[in-house]
């Protein structure tokens, strides 16, 4: 009986086997066995990577991120900053200097690291300023969850910048995850290949 493997599982069997000679070559016996997990980890990760990319390549239907205006996730931090300065307006007098300030500049925060982010192109400054955005995002949920407790504005006046924190919340938790996927993809690829360029000078 034939078995017919998949490229992507022809490509995982392959860096385990220069995961293999590249630690029985290269490195002390103690450590061999640990080198050639985290190499094939690092295989098993590319292609979940790889599944994940295309899956969202169908979803966008191929459209092309020329700038970060293009991108959801500053798209709805837009509305998010929109609907914040809305309710922080509402707040009363003696927070206006206070609460209302530190929410508006959460607020503006988020839609500006995204932008600043993707500007700067891939890579760690990327990633960083969606930490960023993340954070201010995170500090945003905070002061409303505090506007709430202290019972300084009605529920009703808070459910529709609840809705947008969740919904911009998700898509930068998602374009975090997508930005670490890449750079794993990388980390993998730059492995094997100096696994690879080893055998070959050998």
């Amino acid at each position: 009986m034939v078995l017919h493997l998949s490229r992507d599982s022809r490509v995982a069997g392959r860096g385990s086997r220069v995961g293999r000679w590249f630690a029985a070559h290269y490195l002390p016996k103690s450590s061999c066995r640990h080198t050639e997990s985290m190499i094939y980890r690092g295989v098993l990760q590319e292609l979940q990577c790889r599944e994940l990319r295309r899956a969202a390549e169908r979803k966008m239907q191929m459209a092309e991120i020329r700038s970060f205006r293009d991108l959801d996730a500053w798209r709805a931090s837009m509305s998010l900053a929109v609907v914040a300065y809305g309710v922080a307006k509402q707040l009363p007098a003696t927070e206006r200097f206070e609460l209302a300030a530190q929410m508006r500049r959460a607020a503006v925060s988020v839609p500006s690291n995204v932008a600043e982010g993707q500007a700067t192109g891939p890579g760690g400054r990327y990633r960083h300023h969606v930490s960023i955005a993340l954070g201010s995002w995170a500090e945003l949920v905070t002061h409303v969850e505090l506007v709430k407790s202290l019972r300084l504005l009605a529920p009703e006046l808070l459910s529709e910048l609840e809705a947008q924190l969740d919904r911009t919340g998700q898509l930068l938790h998602g374009l975090n995850r997508s930005l670490r996927c890449r750079a794993v993809a990388k980390g993998a690829f730059a492995l094997l290949l100096s696994g690879c360029c080893s055998t070959l000078l050998t």
